[in-house]
């Protein structure tokens, strides 16, 4: 391309940044073809083919301020305005991902760093990665994670083995082929984990660093419909409510005395949803919904005296026998 026609390009890009950004401040929606005739008006001269607008559209996301976007529905393209993460919002996120246990520290460098610049900032200031516990596979980690949205987003069950560490603390593998129905990715105590349905009646859950040789079926997973207990949409906030770490269980009411104070432990674990009552003699009753599997079981036991479970009585029971 010549300096003129260079020169001429700049002057378009200009000039279609500025109808764009005019629409983001007033309708936030405009046609090709509006942007055809104002582009023919600004410039003066010429006529633009829809493909010289693409193109320009598609640069002018890339390195401006604004995002366009085509609206399928309304037939029109939405244009509004990138919004960067202050420097607190920036901290917050960085530090979940520099807590993440799943990946490697170089590559979660990697990650915090195009974090840092995509927000705007040219530096990504003092984390201590080396710091914090890493136990990922680096971008096999993050294959696992595509190879599993993928599936959930196809609606198809994934095969996969699952490992476990040994006595010496060494993965070993403990289930081969196993097939499962994908149906989310949750983030949990800095580690990630699908969640998903294998056998019986209840969801399963898998560490994201455990899945190995994973592959996408053919066979179409099991609705969430079919898991008793659970409509017919996956409540992702409502499980982990229900859930002290993510472990297998089954969900069933449960009525449990605690002294006041453990009353911030009990909402810091459960949540201030949770139905608590205080019973004005120094304790208070947690009763409410929660997913009953080993790790509530030694969060109970983790009280001592200070807990005493009134039912169920499957669970008072075995409790009171440690």
């Amino acid at each position: 391309m010549d300096k003129m026609g260079m020169d001429a390009s700049r002057t378009r890009l200009l000039k279609l940044y500025e109808f764009l950004k005019t629409v983001s401040l007033t309708t936030g929606h405009t046609k090709i073809s509006e942007i055809r005739t104002q582009l023919n008006v600004l410039m003066g001269f010429g006529e633009y083919d829809r493909r010289t607008i693409y193109r320009d559209l598609y640069l002018l996301n890339q390195i401006t301020d604004l995002n366009t976007v085509f609206d399928r529905k309304h037939k029109c393209y939405r244009v509004v305005q990138k919004e960067h993460l202050n420097s607190a919002e920036l901290s917050i996120v960085v530090n979940a991902i520099l807590s993440a246990r799943f990946d490697t520290a170089c590559e979660t460098k990697k990650f915090a760093e195009r974090l840092y610049k995509l927000a705007g900032h040219e530096k990504m200031g003092a984390h201590k990665i080396e710091n914090r516990v890493k136990h990922g596979e680096g971008k096999e980690t993050l294959q696992k994670i595509d190879m599993v949205n993928h599936a959930i987003e196809q609606s198809k069950k994934i095969c996969f083995d699952y490992k476990k560490f040994d006595a010496s603390g060494k993965y070993e593998t403990v289930y081969r082929n196993c097939l499962v129905s994908p149906y989310k990715m949750l983030w949990q105590y800095d580690r990630m984990y699908l969640v998903g349905h294998y056998t019986g009646e209840i969801f399963s859950h898998y560490r994201i660093e455990r899945i190995c040789n994973i592959t996408e079926s053919n066979e179409n997973r099991k609705p969430v419909s079919d898991i008793i207990g659970y409509g017919r949409v996956f409540n992702e906030a409502e499980y982990l409510r229900q859930s002290v770490g993510l472990s297998q269980g089954e969900s069933a009411e449960v009525e449990i005395i605690f002294k006041q104070s453990a009353l911030c432990e009990v909402f810091d674990t459960l949540g201030r949803n949770i139905s608590v009552k205080d019973n004005n003699d120094g304790t208070f009753t947690l009763r409410d919904k929660v997913i009953i599997n080993k790790k509530l079981k030694r969060w109970i036991l983790g009280f001592g005296a200070d807990a005493e479970v009134i039912r169920p009585e499957s669970l008072r029971d075995e409790v009171a026998s440690k």
